[in-house]
């Protein structure tokens, strides 16, 4: 196969689903991706999504999912996964197409925006500050969190009546809402500078950091053992944990990560201050 570059221009093709009608919603589906741009070389097209979209959820890690090449189309995949797993590997393509030629990070969801409501996400997501609930339905701790914090927050078709027990600690806004959601099975994500609530999600997400000031002889894997030492170390693919970071080909790192993870990438790279 030949090699080629890849970050836009996808093109979807449902081929088929694999299970029955009522199983629709996480049906396993075939998609074909034809890529091409400057991020990243097709040759490691597999081994990016594969570390960075679930990955649980493929066959070399024992799950369903797989990608092979389409045959006689050079540069071409096709997909065997959920359908939202295939919305990630689309937030995938169209970031990457973002952070062409960008000298400042990029994110998926709008987290690395510089407009007022994902400014204020970032400051809470450092910020900590005492909160307390008391048997209160998640509508009135979300909402009392989204006044103390200042941030926006919407609900994704869930119960507001579920009840919530929370005891008064001094923490970040991620880390109230990591103690809150799951004691009614639900989880959050960031779209647009709000927190969406949701019952399926992961606060992980992806974003691409250039790598200003790389010396010639100094190599993107030496960036990277750098961060994966001083950030989160614990939480790193390589770890045992789910965060993931990637090099790609122009200087440049792809991270999976969750808000505070994201933070902390950011600052060790220098764009923000500690």
């Amino acid at each position: 196969m030949k090699q080629c570059h890849w970050a836009c221009g996808l093109a979807l093709l449902i081929v088929g689903s694999l299970v029955s009608l009522a199983e629709a919603q996480e049906a396993l589906e075939i998609r074909s991706y034809e890529c091409s741009g400057v991020l990243l070389e097709a040759n490691r097209f597999v081994g990016t999504v594969t570390s960075v979209i679930a990955p649980t959820d493929w066959d070399l890690n024992g799950g369903k999912g797989s990608v092979v090449s389409t045959p006689n189309k050079p540069g071409s995949f096709d997909i065997l996964q959920t359908p939202s797993n295939h919305l990630k590997i689309k937030e995938l393509l169209d970031l990457l197409s973002l952070a062409q030629g960008t000298t400042s990070p990029k994110s998926s969801n709008g987290f690395w925006n510089n407009t007022e409501p994902a400014v204020s996400l970032r400051k809470a997501f450092k910020r900590t500050i005492d909160f307390q609930c008391d048997d209160q339905t998640i509508e009135t701790a979300v909402t009392r969190l989204a006044n103390t914090f200042h941030v926006g927050f919407e609900f994704d078709e869930i119960d507001k009546t579920l009840t919530v027990r929370y005891p008064a600690t001094d923490e970040t806004l991620g880390q109230h809402l990591n103690a809150m959601l799951p004691q009614n099975k639900l989880g959050y994500r960031i779209e647009d500078g709000k927190v969406i609530i949701t019952k399926r999600s992961s606060s992980e997400f992806l974003a691409v950091y250039p790598i200003l000031d790389l010396p010639q002889d100094q190599k993107l894997a030496s960036v990277m053992k750098k961060l994966m030492q001083n950030v989160t170390p614990h939480e790193w693919t390589q770890s045992g944990g789910t965060a993931a970071i990637i090099p790609l080909s122009n200087r440049m790192l792809l991270v999976s990560h969750r808000p505070e993870g994201h933070l902390q990438v950011a600052e060790a790279l220098g764009f923000v201050e500690k």
